[in-house]
């Protein structure tokens, strides 16, 4: 295997390992709650405080109307029970039974209301509810393939690791080095593959003296474009 080769092969592992690291980096990215889920819980929150709301003022209407009816009750049997003689008390009774009347039913609108009002925000606190139920399975769901995909991509990656150590020591010091430069200047790809006499990297075609160098394998060939070394292979050809 020519020298050229043997950094075209590292190559590809080394580029199939950028993508493993990547997909491994989105998909821890991904996992743990999504800010579609964290939302649907903050509705189902806030509904939950607007029924609560409701409800609240829905037990004080109810109780202000209970204590004007357990008033008028009271009021009514002193009237006719006959244990009230003076005439200008009972006149006092007959006026603040009026009184009481009037105030009640405005108070029962506002009970009416009220329980009108919780109705409402039951509903909208049980659409979020279904809401937050039906994203919390989605997220499960998600997350259970996310968790799978995370371990075949660290199995991959561990496969890869590995013949990348298999790799290095056939690989002369001294190229190691100037493809681990290349590497580093060139975005993570010093080696392009050259098919048809075109730079797979920047898609620029070799002068023909330069392309017959390449292929013929005895040096370095470097692409008089964008610098990477060139390799006479197909793109995405794994060299054995």
């Amino acid at each position: 295997m020519s020298r050229t080769s043997q950094l075209f092969e590292l190559q590809q592992v080394d580029t199939e390992s950028d993508e493993r690291l990547r997909r491994a980096l989105s998909i821890n990215h991904a996992l743990g709650e999504t800010e579609s889920l964290r939302a649907a819980r903050a509705a189902r929150e806030a509904a939950a405080a607007a029924l609560g709301e409701a409800q609240k003022a829905l037990r004080a209407a109810s109780h202000e109307v209970e204590t004007l009816s357990e008033h008028l009750a009271t009021q009514s049997k002193r009237l006719y029970d006959g244990t009230v003689k003076n005439p200008k008390e009972l006149v006092a009774i007959e006026h603040d039974i009026v009184q009481t009347k009037q105030v009640r039913s405005a108070r029962e609108d506002t009970l009416l209301e009220a329980m009108e009002a919780v109705d409402a925000r039951q509903a909208e606190f049980d659409a979020a509810d279904r809401a937050l139920a039906l994203g919390e399975t989605e997220w499960e769901r998600s997350q259970e393939g996310l968790l799978e995909e995370k371990d075949a991509v660290d199995t991959q990656l561990k496969a890869l690791r590995v013949r990348r150590e298999k790799l290095i020591p056939g690989i002369d010091w001294a190229d190691l080095q100037l493809y681990e430069r290349l590497r580093k200047a060139k975005h993570g790809v010093a080696v392009a593959a050259m098919a048809n006499d075109i730079c797979q990297a920047c898609r620029v075609t070799i002068p023909g003296g330069t392309a017959r160098s390449a292929r013929q394998g005895h040096t370095f060939v470097t692409c008089p474009s964008c610098g990477r070394l060139l390799h006479p292979g197909e793109r995405g050809e794994m060299v054995r």
